[in-house]
Protein backbone atom coordinates (compact mmCIF):
# COMPACT_ATOMS: atom_id res chain seq x y z
CA UNK A 1 0.00 0.00 0.00
CA UNK A 2 1.34 3.26 -1.32
CA UNK A 3 -0.56 6.35 -0.86
CA UNK A 4 -3.76 4.08 0.18
CA UNK A 5 -6.17 3.44 2.79
CA UNK A 6 -8.32 0.61 4.12
CA UNK A 7 -10.79 0.42 6.82
CA UNK A 8 -10.36 -2.93 9.45
CA UNK A 9 -13.15 -4.13 11.24
CA UNK A 10 -13.46 -6.69 14.05
CA UNK A 11 -15.88 -7.15 16.67
CA UNK A 12 -17.60 -3.47 15.90
CA UNK A 13 -14.17 -1.55 16.34
CA UNK A 14 -12.51 -0.12 13.44
CA UNK A 15 -9.76 0.93 12.10
CA UNK A 16 -8.49 3.02 9.45
CA UNK A 17 -4.89 2.23 8.17
CA UNK A 18 -3.28 4.98 6.54
CA UNK A 19 -0.34 4.99 4.04
CA UNK A 20 2.10 7.32 3.21
CA UNK A 21 5.13 6.98 0.79
CA UNK A 22 8.87 8.84 0.95
CA UNK A 23 8.15 12.26 0.91
CA UNK A 24 11.98 12.84 1.17
CA UNK A 25 11.42 11.77 -2.43
CA UNK A 26 8.35 13.17 -3.46
CA UNK A 27 6.47 10.20 -3.67
CA UNK A 28 4.03 11.05 -0.83
CA UNK A 29 0.57 12.39 -1.70
CA UNK A 30 -1.40 13.00 1.74
CA UNK A 31 -4.91 13.86 -0.03
CA UNK A 32 -4.86 10.28 -1.75
CA UNK A 33 -3.83 8.31 1.04
CA UNK A 34 -6.70 9.77 3.47
CA UNK A 35 -9.17 9.98 0.14
CA UNK A 36 -12.86 8.23 1.93
CA UNK A 37 -11.41 8.18 5.23
CA UNK A 38 -13.11 10.02 8.09
CA UNK A 39 -11.71 12.53 11.46
CA UNK A 40 -14.68 10.34 13.52
CA UNK A 41 -12.77 7.22 11.96
CA UNK A 42 -9.31 5.94 14.39
CA UNK A 43 -6.68 6.63 11.50
CA UNK A 44 -3.43 4.63 11.79
CA UNK A 45 -1.22 6.17 9.95
CA UNK A 46 1.77 4.45 8.02
CA UNK A 47 4.83 7.21 7.03
CA UNK A 48 8.01 6.47 5.44
CA UNK A 49 9.21 9.21 7.79
CA UNK A 50 7.90 11.77 10.20
CA UNK A 51 8.26 14.43 7.86
CA UNK A 52 4.94 15.26 7.55
CA UNK A 53 4.06 16.21 10.87
CA UNK A 54 2.46 19.23 10.57
CA UNK A 55 -0.09 18.50 7.28
CA UNK A 56 -0.81 15.45 9.45
CA UNK A 57 -1.94 17.88 12.46
CA UNK A 58 -3.93 19.78 10.50
CA UNK A 59 -5.89 16.18 9.25
CA UNK A 60 -6.67 15.27 13.28
CA UNK A 61 -5.22 11.73 12.74
CA UNK A 62 -4.75 9.11 15.72
CA UNK A 63 -1.36 8.04 15.31
CA UNK A 64 1.72 7.67 13.58
CA UNK A 65 4.35 4.88 13.11
CA UNK A 66 7.09 6.42 11.44
CA UNK A 67 10.45 5.60 10.15
CA UNK A 68 13.20 7.03 8.01
CA UNK A 69 15.45 8.70 10.66
CA UNK A 70 17.66 5.83 12.34
CA UNK A 71 17.42 7.41 15.09
CA UNK A 72 19.99 9.91 14.08
CA UNK A 73 21.75 6.82 13.40
CA UNK A 74 24.95 8.56 14.85
CA UNK A 75 24.77 10.13 18.21
CA UNK A 76 26.51 11.03 21.27
CA UNK A 77 26.31 9.41 24.65
CA UNK A 78 23.11 8.91 26.26
CA UNK A 79 21.76 8.87 22.73
CA UNK A 80 21.32 12.65 21.99
CA UNK A 81 21.09 12.45 17.70
CA UNK A 82 23.68 14.64 15.89
CA UNK A 83 21.57 15.11 13.20
CA UNK A 84 18.74 13.73 11.92
CA UNK A 85 17.26 13.92 8.29
CA UNK A 86 13.76 15.05 8.54
CA UNK A 87 12.51 18.65 8.59
CA UNK A 88 10.62 18.24 12.42
CA UNK A 89 14.48 17.35 13.31
CA UNK A 90 15.44 15.81 17.07
CA UNK A 91 11.20 16.55 18.55
CA UNK A 92 10.55 13.40 16.25
CA UNK A 93 13.89 11.79 15.91
CA UNK A 94 13.39 8.40 17.48
CA UNK A 95 10.33 6.67 20.25
CA UNK A 96 7.03 7.73 21.90
CA UNK A 97 7.16 11.59 20.86
CA UNK A 98 4.31 14.19 20.06
CA UNK A 99 3.56 16.58 17.63
CA UNK A 100 0.26 18.84 18.34
CA UNK A 101 -1.04 16.16 20.71
CA UNK A 102 -0.67 13.75 17.61
CA UNK A 103 1.43 10.41 19.38
CA UNK A 104 4.19 9.81 16.90
CA UNK A 105 6.09 6.21 17.16
CA UNK A 106 9.77 6.74 15.01
CA UNK A 107 11.78 3.49 15.13
CA UNK A 108 15.18 3.92 14.87
CA UNK A 109 14.87 0.60 12.27
CA UNK A 110 17.82 -1.90 11.89
CA UNK A 111 19.46 -0.43 8.62
CA UNK A 112 21.52 2.51 8.39
CA UNK A 113 21.61 5.47 5.75
CA UNK A 114 24.70 6.65 3.92
CA UNK A 115 27.44 6.05 6.52
CA UNK A 116 27.23 2.34 7.31
CA UNK A 117 27.71 2.96 10.96
CA UNK A 118 25.35 3.50 14.37
CA UNK A 119 26.80 5.39 17.23
CA UNK A 120 25.20 5.03 20.87
CA UNK A 121 21.79 4.62 18.29
CA UNK A 122 21.26 0.49 18.88
CA UNK A 123 18.85 -1.13 15.99
CA UNK A 124 15.25 -1.55 17.11
CA UNK A 125 12.61 -3.84 15.90
CA UNK A 126 9.31 -2.41 17.20
CA UNK A 127 6.52 -4.47 18.56
CA UNK A 128 3.05 -2.40 18.88
CA UNK A 129 -0.06 -3.66 20.73
CA UNK A 130 -2.92 -1.94 20.07
CA UNK A 131 -5.56 -2.13 22.47
CA UNK A 132 -9.55 -0.22 21.95
CA UNK A 133 -9.34 2.56 24.41
CA UNK A 134 -11.52 6.18 24.61
CA UNK A 135 -10.73 9.21 22.82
Amino acid sequence: MRNENRLFERGGDALRLVTIDDPMTNHDDLPRALQGSSPSEFRFVLSHAPELAWELSKENVDFVLAGHTHGGQICLPGGEPIVVPCSPGKALAKGLCYYRDIPFYVSRGIGVTTAPLRTFCPPEITHLTLRRGTR
